[in-house]
């Protein structure tokens, strides 16, 4: 079974205003790796995947310098679930 990958959220911002989200990316890179935006109907910055110590240990490195976030699992990394099978 493969391990979960744990996420960090750093913050969502509108794309009319990208360098809120840039800004916040180069605070967090500056202390951690893995830091990017991702597009959709927001910027988004999160970092990661991390295996669940290492996510806890950075974000307690950007708690312990002002950043706030919240870890997070990323389901695009688990494994799918069995389907049940048909009854018939």
């Amino acid at each position: 079974m493969k391990k979960e990958s744990k996420m960090i959220m750093l913050g969502m911002f509108s794309k009319n205003t990208p360098e809120y989200a840039n800004k916040r990316k180069e605070e967090a890179a500056g202390l951690i790796e893995k830091v990017h935006i991702s597009e959709g109907d927001y910027l988004v910055v999160k970092a990661g995947p991390f295996d669940k110590a290492t996510a806890e240990e950075n974000m307690a490195k950007l708690t312990e310098n002002g950043l706030e976030g919240y870890i997070y699992t990323d389901k695009a990394e688990k494994e799918p679930e069995e389907a049940p099978e048909a009854v018939g």
